[in-house]
């Protein structure tokens, strides 16, 4: 994949990601990891015909990465918390 074609990608990953984010905020509720990686799949079941898919991609292929990613994300916000816990 060309340089622009990757920018294209992360970009949507990113718009995808923040909405997902935004949604968890509103919700308030979804306080723990566990919660949080659950309402991940909620999120995406719910959403999943609004998504825009790129080039290249099947749905099912997008929201794999899609969902991967996010749950990295939370994953690696919550290892991050853990160090500046440890550091305090």
């Amino acid at each position: 994949m060309d340089s622009n074609g990757e920018w294209f990608l992360f970009l949507h990953i990113l718009k995808e990601a923040v909405h997902f984010f935004l949604y968890l905020k509103e919700k308030e509720e979804a306080v723990t990891i566990g919660q949080k990686l659950l309402e991940v799949d909620k999120w995406i079941e719910t959403n999943k015909e609004t998504f825009f898919i790129p080039k290249g991609y099947s749905k099912e292929k997008w929201i794999k990465e899609l969902r991967t990613w996010i749950k990295e994300s939370i994953e690696e916000d919550k290892e991050g918390d853990n160090e500046y816990e440890k550091r305090r």
